[in-house]
């Protein structure tokens, strides 16, 4: 989630590496062609034409929250971009690799593009130095696996799937004594009761009540 402040100057969301086409990725407030949007790139040695560019051709809104998510498919070597769970429109910068149906950008023909980096992931910046970010981040997340636009809808309206769908079923009235946390999947109360003697907290799942009620007890 992202609430820019201003979007004149190239601001990062998260990255690793990618400064000058060095090695890494990057999603980032982008200004590339004059005119701002929301940018991705996987960066190759500093080599333009081997390493992936791309820019949104809408521009964020500032001073509003907006879901940014950027899927990276490595079975299908394609990219796709989404803000608030619809997948916008996209430019290629010129002279980098990759074709672009105008909304999915197909890396397959480039080989080195990898996003590979030894550098650490940083949020809000370039490594901690610079094009930081004027505004506000939250939830920033990275997942093992190319999500569905399903999943990123979820995401955007927070209705998560989140980072996985391992499905648990309750087999009869539970006692917790403690906190219970939730990270991701679904839990599927099955109409038995769940009686909680501590916090409750929902990082990232799906919970099916039907006719089940949830005590909070001290």
């Amino acid at each position: 989630w992202v609430l820019p402040n201003s979007t004149d100057t190239y601001q990062r969301i998260i990255d690793n590496g990618n400064y000058g086409f060095t090695n890494g990725w990057a999603l980032q407030s982008s200004t590339e062609f004059g005119t701002h949007g929301v940018g991705v790139g996987l960066a190759v040695n500093g080599d333009m034409e081997s390493s992936v560019y791309f820019q949104s051709a809408q521009p964020l809104q500032t001073q509003q929250w907006s879901h940014v998510a950027a899927v990276f498919d490595q079975d299908t070597k394609k990219i796709r971009l989404y803000v608030n769970g619809v997948q916008v429109p996209i430019a290629m910068m010129d002279g980098t690799c990759g074709t672009t149906d105008g909304y999915t950008l197909d890396y397959s023909g480039c080989p080195n593009a990898t996003g590979n980096h030894s550098s650490h992931t940083t949020i809000g910046s370039y490594n901690g130095e610079d094009e930081f970010f004027d505004g506000y981040l939250d939830e920033v997340r990275v997942y093992s696996y190319a999500m569905t636009q399903a999943d990123v809808e979820g995401l955007a309206s927070r209705n998560e799937p989140a980072a996985g769908h391992t499905l648990f079923e309750l087999s009869g009235n539970t006692h917790v004594l403690d906190d219970m946390t939730i990270q991701s999947g679904e839990l599927a109360m099955q109409n038995y009761a769940l009686n909680l003697h501590g916090s409750w907290l929902n990082n990232g799942g799906v919970v099916t009540p039907s006719s089940s009620t949830v005590y909070l007890t001290d």
